[in-house]
């Protein structure tokens, strides 16, 4: 019997909550990209994260945020950036 396997979204938002402190400290109005769960690195500018991202997982799902900022619901389009 297999369990439910958390998504992309709930994986990169809990990989979040757990680093937010020293994100957050270290780390100001960067984005951070996120990858299963995992923080892959911190960029100065969104569009370096979205690049870096892109180049490593391709169409896979991956997570940016901006370190400080509330989370924004893009509904359907957050499992996809």
């Amino acid at each position: 019997m297999s369990g439910h396997q958390p998504d992309q979204i709930t994986l990169n938002a809990d990989a979040y909550e757990n680093h937010r402190e020293s994100l957050e400290r270290d780390h100001p109005g960067e984005y951070v990209l996120m990858h299963d769960g995992k923080i892959i690195d911190t960029y100065g500018q969104l569009e370096n994260a979205y690049r870096v991202g892109h180049e490593r997982f391709g169409h896979e799902q991956f997570f940016i945020r901006e370190i400080g900022a509330p989370p924004v619901d893009l509904g359907i389009f957050s499992a996809t950036v």
